[in-house]
């Protein structure tokens, strides 16, 4: 009986998923497809079934299915809103140690999911963690995400989530935020600046900081790549200057001594007549 896989499946390196190797091989064929199949029609028991054998099977890196795995744990069906749960949480913190190049991915998914249990702070908290460090911090979403948790947290916890209506948004252009939390809004202006220096493109960003209303010194990003190399350059010639200039200006303040000076020789033994006299031991003139 001749097969056609429905989905593409990656094997593990050096091995291979052709099912007309073995039928053990047609068999895992026939079982991805079942899972997705279940999955499409909202079958999560048969789909949950058909995960767990494909995991055991030493022919499939798990690593490359843990979005799938992800929306196969319980919580994600209608009868519950499709809210996420903490268990959702502890399992892409889980894999994400385990998959080193798909850290920022991870991050964000972590980051969405604490967002729909309704952890606005966990998730400004496990974000502030890595976005300090490489290579998180040249990411523009991430960013992003940082900017809309700040302010969101920055609101008064009474209260709606703005004073401003939308009425008076319009006609004014910006965000009433004069009893929010400053310094929480100054962080967020500063990851949406960020945003933008790492993505001009970025509308969403540039848009919220038109809202919440920016001088003139916000209105320019951050400075980066070359453009900070250059400023740092120029700072770094001001100061050699001042120095040379600093250098210069003792030179000329020290007083010019004469060339030829007279000695007298009779220095010289008044030295010697109170210096005293040290021998060897032993020694006999």
């Amino acid at each position: 009986m001749s097969f056609a896989p429905l989905f593409a499946l990656s094997p593990r390196p050096h091995r291979t998923l052709l099912p007309s190797t073995s039928s053990r091989k047609q068999h895992i064929r026939f079982t991805y497809d079942l899972l997705h199949v279940c999955l499409q029609r909202g079958d999560l028991v048969r789909a949950r079934r058909a995960w767990s054998i494909l995991v055991k099977c030493s022919e499939i890196d798990w690593r490359t299915l843990w979005a799938v795995g992800l929306a196969l744990i319980p919580g994600r069906d209608e009868t519950e809103g499709r809210r996420a749960t903490r268990e959702h949480v502890n399992y892409l913190k889980r894999v994400r140690l385990q998959i080193p190049h798909l850290q920022e991915t991870l991050l964000k998914e972590t980051i969405l999911v604490l967002i729909d249990l309704g952890e606005y702070q966990e998730a400004l908290d496990e974000l502030d963690l890595y976005i300090v460090t490489m290579p998180f911090d040249q990411n523009p979403v991430l960013h992003l995400y940082a900017g809309m948790l700040w302010l969101f947290t920055a609101q008064p916890r009474v209260g709606t989530l703005s004073d401003s209506t939308p009425e008076e948004l319009a006609e004014s252009g910006s965000l009433n935020t004069s009893n929010w939390n400053a310094s929480r809004v100054a962080a967020s202006k500063r990851h949406f600046r960020r945003a933008i220096a790492l993505d001009p493109g970025n509308e969403f960003a540039r848009g919220w900081l038109d809202w919440l209303g920016y001088d003139i010194a916000e209105s320019h990003p951050v400075a980066s790549g070359l453009g900070a190399m250059d400023d740092e350059d120029e700072e770094e010639g001001e100061s050699k200057e001042e120095q040379d200039l600093k250098i210069e200006k003792e030179e000329d303040d020290l007083i010019a001594l004469p060339i030829k000076m007279d000695i007298d020789p009779s220095d010289d033994d008044d030295e010697d007549m109170e210096r005293p006299n040290k021998r060897l031991r032993g020694y006999a003139k």
